[in-house]
């Protein structure tokens, strides 16, 4: 039975949070014992793009702060890592707005940027889509890795928590080449697990203080939560994580299919919730990814496959540029990974029949100027 630690925090307030990662550290004092003086150890954040703390797009810098002391409380050497989703970002200029530069000014624990770091080629025979797989090598070289995943909805993959951070792990412009791999969500999903099933981290943390409902991972809203989670098990503590906003563990495809493989566990029975009270920390009207595979969720398992087909090849969600939030930066062309973004008039114009529809470029847009609507057959290449 794996356990999922449950720690109410309301914001982010230093003091607060350094209480509160303290009340989950011991409950997993199996960590503690396994950490020796002078280890090295890995803090895989989530630093998707170069968004303010505020945002909610990524791990806050006072989550990460905090776990830091207690490291170097028990003598071990920190490192902070990460690659940028845009790969064409300077990845300092991510670090600085993020606030994870300042994190590792006060607190001395090094920056190492994954996007710059070398990349180790690793076969993976047994991958359906995937078959060798390109990592930052350095991730290879620490005692241990700790996830520090941002609960956050997600336009592809519904739910982004412990596996999904683990992409950042892989270097520069693979994660385009995946998505082309990959295009439909369940498939790319299983990307997602092969990657985490060969790097899955010691301890997961999740900043579910404050989260991001809507259009998630970079484009929805921030929303209270109030929590952090720690597990071992970061399958566990994703099922646990979706579960509080609304969503059945199981029809998010990432924990399902991990669950399936054996990397970690995702019912309901085989996972322990100790810390803070359940209850006092469900949220309600969490607004959730609405997408046709969730509402055929709903209808009878054995009407489904059928349904699920029609809709598929019926009501689409398709990605849509804003004239009026655009500033024509370019972010949304440069890292589409089918090139179906051209720029006419100073603005991207999207060309539909290339479109795989990952949302590559309103996951990276820093204006959030992507909109998302259903139809029932492609769009015509045109800006709103």
């Amino acid at each position: 039975m794996s356990q999922v630690v449950l720690v109410k925090c309301d914001d982010y307030q230093e003091n607060k949070v350094v209480e509160a990662v303290k009340k989950g550290f011991p409950l997993l004092s199996e960590l503690t014992q396994l950490i020796k003086p002078r280890d090295r150890i890995l803090l895989k954040v989530n630093m998707l793009r170069a968004a303010k703390p505020e945002e909610a797009v990524t791990t806050h810098p006072q989550v990460l702060k905090a776990i830091i002391h207690i490291l170097q409380d028990l003598r071990a050497i920190p490192f902070i890592g990460d690659s940028p989703g845009n790969y064409m970002e300077s990845p300092q200029r991510a670090w600085e707005v993020t606030g994870f530069q300042e994190v590792a000014r006060q607190t001395g624990a090094k920056i190492v940027s994954l996007e710059k770091s070398g990349i180790l080629e690793k076969e993976y025979p047994e991958g359906r889509w995937i078959k060798k797989f390109h990592f930052s090598s350095p991730v290879f070289d620490y005692k241990m890795i700790i996830n520090l995943p941002k609960l956050k909805t997600h336009n592809l993959t519904l739910f982004t928590g412990a596996i999904k951070n683990m992409l950042g792990t892989i270097s520069g412009f693979h994660k385009a080449r995946y998505h082309v791999a990959a295009p439909r969500p369940e498939n790319f999903a299983e990307i997602l697990v092969d990657i985490y099933s060969q790097v899955v981290p010691s301890l997961t943390v999740m900043d579910a203080i404050v989260g991001m409902e809507g259009n998630g991972p970079s484009a929805g809203n921030p929303r209270k939560i109030g929590a952090l989670l720690f597990s071992f098990d970061g399958v566990a503590l994703d099922a646990v994580a979706s579960a509080l906003i609304g969503y059945h563990p199981l029809e998010i495809d990432t924990t399902r299919i991990a669950a399936e493989r054996g990397i970690g566990v995702a019912h309901w029975e085989e996972i322990k919730i100790l810390g803070s009270a359940w209850e006092e920390l469900l949220v309600e009207n969490f607004q959730l990814i609405k997408t046709p595979y969730r509402i055929l969720q709903s209808i009878p398992s054995f009407l489904n496959p059928v349904l699920r087909r029609l809709a598929t090849f019926t009501t689409r969600i398709y990605p849509f540029p804003i004239k009026d939030k655009c500033t024509s930066c370019e972010v949304c062309l440069q890292n589409c990974p089918v090139e179906a973004i051209r720029m006419h008039q100073g603005f991207p114009v999207i060309e539909y029949p290339k479109c795989i529809r990952c949302y590559c470029c309103s996951e990276l847009c820093p204006y959030r100027a992507i909109e998302f609507r259903r139809r029932w057959f492609p769009p015509r290449s045109i800006t709103k």
